[in-house]
C-alpha cells in the first residue's frame, strides 16, 4: 500500500469516527439507565454483558443460558439478570419472567454475605424494575 493510499484510509476512518462521535448524543438519548452488571469470573457472563451493552440481547439471552448450568454465586445472578433484561428488551415476557424472578431470588445475599452481594442485590432490583417500566424492545443497555 502507498504513502497516499495509507493517508486516505486514515483520513476514511477518521472521518468515520468523528461521525460516530457526532452521533452518539442521539445514541445515549435512546439508552435507558439499566447498569451493565459484570461477572466475577465468567468470560461468558462476561461476554453476555458485552452483548447487552451494544443491544445484542438475543445473543446475550443464549450465552448466558448456556453459561448458567455452570455457575453458582455472584456469577449467576449476573447471568439471570442478563437473561431477565435481554428477554423483557426482546419482548418475550413469559421468559423475561421467570428470569427476573430468578435473578432477585438469587441476588438476595446470605446472612455474613460480603457487602458486594448486597450492591448486587440493589443493582439487580433497580435494573429489573427499570428494564420493566421502560419496556421497551431493543433498547440498549446504558454501559457505566
Amino acid at each position: 500500500m502507498s504513502r497516499i493510499e495509507n493517508s486516505l484510509n486514515i483520513i476514511t476512518l477518521g472521518s468515520i469516527l468523528g461521525l460516530s462521535l457526532m452521533a452518539a448524543p442521539a445514541m445515549a438519548d435512546s439508552r435507558d439507565t439499566i447498569e451493565a452488571l459484570w461477572p466475577d469470573r465468567s468470560i461468558h457472563v462476561s461476554q453476555s454483558t458485552r452483548a447487552l451493552v451494544v443491544g445484542r440481547e438475543a445473543k446475550a439471552v443464549v450465552i448466558a443460558e448456556n453459561a448458567l448450568k455452570r455457575l453458582d454465586g455472584y456469577d449467576r445472578v449476573v447471568a439471570l439478570h442478563n437473561i431477565c433484561v435481554g428477554n423483557l428488551r426482546l419482548g418475550q415476557t413469559e421468559a423475561a419472567a421467570a428470569a427476573c424472578d430468578a435473578a432477585l431470588a438469587a441476588a438476595v445475599p446470605a446472612p455474613g454475605a460480603p457487602e458486594r452481594f448486597r450492591v448486587l442485590q440493589a443493582k439487580v432490583e433497580a435494573n429489573i424494575a427499570e428494564a420493566r417500566r421502560t419496556g421497551q424492545p431493543g433498547t440498549a443497555i446504558a454501559h457505566r
